[in-house]
This record gives C-alpha cells, structure tokens and sequence, in this order.
C-alpha cells in the first residue's frame, strides 16, 4: 500500500526550476511568432515566473539563458527575483548561436573563436558569482553533422598518405585446379 502522506510531503518538497527563455516569444525552427505581453527584459520574465510561483507554489527559481537574458546589473536581477519570491537558478551559456560557432565553440578549429568562447563561459561564472547560483549549464554543439563540412580531407590515417584499397588476390583460372 501506498503511504499517502509520504507521497504529499514529498511532493509539498518538489521544486521545478523554470527556464527564463519559456515567457519568451515561441515557435518551430521556421519562425517565431510574437506574442503581445510578451516580457521585454529578465526583470518581467522574473516578474512572469514569480506569478508562476505564487499560483503553484512550486517553481521558486529561475534559470536564465546569457546572451538572451544579458542585463547590466546581475546583482540587481538577483534582488528583484528575491523580492518577487523566487531567485535565480543556472545559468545557461550559449556558444551556439553566434554565427562564428557554424564549426562549433570550445573545439572550434580557429584559436580565435576558441578563446570567445571560453570568455563566454567565464563570464557566465561572474554572472553566477553575482546572482548566487551554483550551477552552469552547458549548451554545446560543437562538431559538424556531416564528414567534409570542416575540411575536404578524408578523415583518418588517409590524411598521412594516399589512400590505398585493399584487394583480395584474384585468382587465375590455372590456380583453380
């Protein structure tokens, strides 16, 4: 038999983290389709999860996404979840986006691309020290999906030398009795 009780406690102990990029405008990998009331900055989207909150009572914290969440003043967007009843949960770094990560973030093959990614992903840590979180969220998609998209070499030992086929010895007609 089910303990009921246990099954209550657990769940008035539940909490759900809500991503900040859910009060946003939506949509399919097509398009985005905007929405009147939509939030305009972190502060309404804080404002949007802390309603959340209130009306469920079990989604305290906010995880928000940098760059679509940047603000001037992290300390402030922290205060203002507080005020409102929830605080700040992960923050999600994004090195997929920009146009320079086509061939991916920390293993991109350009050095350059490389370090505006990992000065990213630190910013994202001082973006953590300032609102109190303790998580980072990592959004990789480094790599490519098909072979050739990097580079027209074939991959592999091919690249030492020329590609060579192995063939199974043909066989004479003379060697066959």
């Amino acid at each position: 038999m089910v303990d009921q009780k246990a099954v209550k406690d657990a769940l008035r102990q539940h909490q759900i983290e809500l991503p900040s990029w859910a009060f946003g405008n939506s949509g399919t990998r097509f398009k985005v389709f905007g929405q009147p009331g939509v939030p305009r900055d972190p502060y309404e989207k804080a404002d949007d999860a802390a309603q959340v909150h209130k009306y469920t009572g079990v989604a305290p914290i906010m995880a928000v996404h940098i760059p679509w969440d940047k603000t001037d003043d992290y300390a402030a967007l922290s205060a203002h979840a507080h005020d409102n009843g929830i605080k700040i949960g992960a923050v999600n770094a994004n090195v997929f986006q920009d146009d320079d990560y086509k061939l991916g973030s920390i293993c991109n093959p350009d050095p350059s691309v490389r370090r505006k990614a990992l000065a990213h992903l630190l910013e994202c840590v001082d973006i953590m020290d300032a609102t109190g979180s303790r998580d980072l969220k990592l959004w990789f998609a480094d790599g490519t999906n098909y072979r050739g998209r990097t580079t027209s070499r074939p991959p592999g030992p091919a690249r030492r030398g020329p590609r060579r086929r192995l063939r199974a010895p043909r066989r004479r007609p003379a060697d066959a009795a």
